[in-house]
């Protein structure tokens, strides 16, 4: 009894709580506290990207962001949240931002000043050590994979003469760099019970005990031990293997001509359908899944860029050929030969031009020195076959007529020998760990091998 009457009591107390006297109005709502927060999203040398975010405002509102005390942006929000693009900075500065909301009620919030601070630079200070290698025929050099300044492959074609003084009728396919000299190495496709040493094109390597080598095949490296990776003639064809990516010992991607692609889950291989017939001529990925390959066809000038959709799907990101500047940059202008990611997944294309795909846009790299359609681009640098490095401050492009050359994220630097429009030095790929640089070509008819460490 004494139950009920408590739970009376209450539900009286919960009533009358709602209740007025006739003609007294209700109690009004508590306003929601205005709020706004300014924040920092990304930098890079000369940029900076800061999300502002509201709460409860009403209407549209007007934003005023100052940066060092500055009026540095004015314009109206409709929405809640914001991003905010600042370019043109200097590298290594820090900057304070802050912003000041006005809404339909006349409400002012002013955020808390926040820091922000763009990348440093790198150095361009690298010494070198350059070296030829080939007795006859004609030698070069595809590829390099850097597993530690004391472990380094690189692989191609080089033809030496034997302990007679004949050509040695057996190439050699491979390079090996421990620290000290560079040795000739021969990489053997095994078919059936025979070996056979046909060139290299294309190296990759996710540490000392796990290195790919393809060319007519597919070969690992263990550390002790080659062992041949089978790939159905079949589902490959005739085809060379010219490029490679590999994500893990089980995910193993490879390019090469007629628009060949396949990937390997560490049993079994899957063609991948491209839709094009330009040679890809290189991969490249991130931790994150991301991975792109270019295409080319050099005679007719033509490019693509393939983006990875789909576990075995592939779709063209962009074209490129010989156009007019007005379809730029529906299309790339002339051919491309590489790709590569920096850290904040920003893609640059290398070939006829250094282009870059950022924020959903594409254009010129223009810290570049004759990087456009209109300029002269022999009197800076050749052909561009290839672009590695770090990061957005630190990377390498290198190609023909001697082109060697790093951004800092400021400025651009010749390496090694001095940029030369009648030099006969192709550099076919270049690639970049930490403070270590090394690209391989040919100089004539021998390879060439460049190292360079800062």
């Amino acid at each position: 009894m004494k139950k009920i009457i408590l739970l009376v009591t209450v539900l009286l107390i919960v009533f009358l709580s709602y209740c007025k006297e006739p003609g007294t109005e209700p109690d009004p709502p508590i306003p929601l506290e205005k709020k706004a927060a300014l924040t920092v999203e990304d930098h890079s040398l000369s940029e900076l990207w800061l999300k502002l975010a509201t709460e409860n405002f009403s209407g549209t509102k007007n934003v005023l962001i100052t940066r060092d005390e500055e009026t540095a942006f004015e314009f109206t929000l409709s929405g809640n949240d914001t991003t905010i693009y600042n370019d043109s900075l200097k590298p290594s500065t820090n900057y304070n931002f802050s912003a000041r909301i006005i809404d339909a009620e006349d409400d002012t919030i002013t955020t808390k000043t926040i820091t922000a601070r763009t990348m440093d630079t790198t150095s361009h200070n690298f010494t070198y050590q350059m070296w030829e290698f080939g007795e006859h025929s004609s030698s070069i050099l595809y590829d390099v994979a850097i597993i530690d300044e004391n472990n380094i492959w690189a692989v191609g074609e080089i033809y030496l003469m034997d302990s007679t003084g004949s050509p040695d009728p057996h190439r050699y396919n491979a390079m090996h760099w421990d620290g000290t000299e560079w040795k000739q190495i021969r990489i053997p496709y095994v078919i059936g019970s025979t070996s056979y040493y046909n060139p290299m094109f294309t190296v990759f390597n996710l540490g000392a005990d796990f290195v790919i080598f393809c060319g007519n095949g597919i070969v690992s490296w263990d550390g002790i031990e080659y062992r041949p990776i089978p790939i159905d003639t079949e589902l490959w064809g005739p085809n060379y293997i010219l490029s490679v990516w590999v994500n893990n010992r089980n995910s193993i991607y490879i390019g090469g001509n007629n628009g060949s692609l396949a990937h390997y889950n560490g049993t079994e291989w899957t063609k991948i359908e491209t839709g094009t017939e330009l040679t890809l001529t290189d991969i490249y990925g991130t931790e994150d899944g991301a991975i792109y390959a270019a295409g080319v066809d050099m005679q007719q000038v033509k490019g693509i860029v393939l983006r990875k959709t789909g576990e075995t799907i592939w779709e063209t990101m962009i074209t490129s050929e010989i156009i007019d500047e007005s379809e730029l940059f529906d299309k790339l202008y002339g051919s491309i030969s590489s790709v590569w990611l920096d850290e904040k997944n920003t893609l640059y294309t290398a070939g006829s031009f250094l282009f870059r795909y950022e924020n959903n846009e594409w254009d010129y790299v223009k810290s570049l020195n004759g990087n456009c359609l209109g300029c002269n681009p022999l009197n800076y640098r050749g052909y561009l076959y290839s672009i590695r490095g770090n990061g957005s401050n630190d990377y390498i492009i290198a190609g023909d007529r001697n082109t060697l050359k790093h951004f800092n994220g400021s400025t651009w630097r010749q390496l090694g020998l001095p940029y030369d429009q009648s030099s006969n030095i192709i550099w076919v790929k270049v690639t970049q760990q930490n403070n270590i640089v090394v690209a391989v070509g040919d100089i004539g008819s021998k390879a060439a091998i460049i190292l360079l460490e800062r």
